[in-house]
């Protein structure tokens, strides 16, 4: 009995310990992190750094071991992290196309790259950013897919140009930026449009109004449509 008590006292440290941990990165190739997150329906986090990224260490060090960081984390995803400038990281940086460090990817186990997430953050805001990626109708794959389609509203614009942003991509950012003020400058022809031919018609029925109430009104038209002075 005195040497089970050690043993229970053992196991409720380690199960405390394990629940204050932050996020779990794996120790797993980029192949065997797709496999892992197809065999326990998760998405993979992957975390693109180089050793002499201040925001990347402050991301390590600070922010990541926070237990909040990893009761969202660890049920969603398989983390791993790959040093851009050495071994597999050089090869996975052409292939996710990292521009800027730290880059973090949400990927699918099928390898297809769902939402990049572009510099460090304090953890509740970085935790918004990545919860884009999970709803599909804001991930950056869905709305690049819709984009190419040709298929967005105003709205759809305006987020596809807050996830460019966030993964970095200037170029396109810039592009969708300028598309969406022609949009809004549409909208806005629309408008005026619409709303002049409401105060000439509101115009017309003041104007038959006033005219029929007069014994010498005059019926005509012309005289009812005109611009009034």
């Amino acid at each position: 009995m005195k040497k089970l008590i050690p043993l229970m006292m053992c196991l409720v440290l380690s199960v405390m310990a394990f629940a204050q941990t932050g996020v779990d990165f794996q120790h797993l190739t980029f192949d065997e992190a797709l496999a892992k997150a197809k065999a326990e329906k998760k998405l993979v986090f992957v975390d693109c750094y180089t050793t002499w990224c201040g925001p990347c260490k402050m991301m390590t060090t600070k922010i990541f071991p926070m237990k909040e960081a990893g009761e969202f984390f660890n049920p969603r995803f398989v983390c791993v992290k790959f040093d851009m400038e050495q071994g597999e990281g050089k090869e996975l940086k052409n292939k996710l196309g990292v521009r800027a460090y730290p880059s973090f990817f949400i990927i699918r186990p099928d390898g297809t790259v769902q939402h990049a997430v572009v510099g460090g953050d304090e953890l509740e805001p970085f935790i918004e950013r990545v919860k884009k990626g999970l709803n599909e109708k804001t991930s950056l794959l869905y709305l690049n897919q819709q984009y190419e389609k040709g298929k967005m509203n105003k709205k759809q614009l305006l987020a596809y140009k807050v996830a460019l942003d966030d993964a970095y991509d200037q170029k396109k950012a810039e592009q969708v930026k300028k598309e969406t003020k022609k949009l809004e400058d549409v909208v806005t022809q629309i408008t005026d449009y619409i709303k002049n031919k409401i105060n000439n018609y509101s115009t017309a029925i003041r104007r038959i109004a006033r005219f029929s109430e007069s014994p010498t009104y005059n019926t005509s038209f012309e005289s009812i449509t005109k611009p009034m002075g």
